[in-house]
């Protein structure tokens, strides 16, 4: 950003909204990519500390083919992912992208009891 506070962040700094589903595909500033972990673990914090008061969900595609890039499989995400971010105390949990690819794929309900 260029400095400049949209709508979205005056309204987040509110503190008012509880909830935050944050996307982390279609973008690789922010993508989890298993051999580099920096980016996503970095732009994660930056969301779980400029918001502390809200619970920040972490946002996936829910199979390798709804998003561009950000795929990350369930066994990859219940064991390299979860234990970045269940660490941090605003963690809310996991929403995927979306219910189409989801029931396809069972993505949700092959992670539901480790997240």
């Amino acid at each position: 950003m260029d400095g400049q506070e949209t709508s979205s962040d005056a309204a987040l700094a509110t503190g008012l909204i509880g909830r935050l589903h944050v996307r982390f595909y279609n973008d690789t500033m922010c993508s989890y990519d298993s051999s580099e972990r920096r980016p996503f673990y970095g732009s994660w914090l930056g969301w779980t500390e400029r918001y502390p008061n809200a619970s920040v969900f972490v946002g996936l595609p829910a199979a390798w083919n709804a998003a561009s890039d950000g795929w990350v499989n369930p066994a990859s995400f219940v064991f390299d992912v979860v234990p970045l971010v269940q660490g941090t105390p605003n963690y809310g949990g996991v929403m995927l992208w979306n219910r189409y690819f989801d029931k396809r794929s069972s993505y949700g309900f092959t992670i539901k009891g480790m997240v």
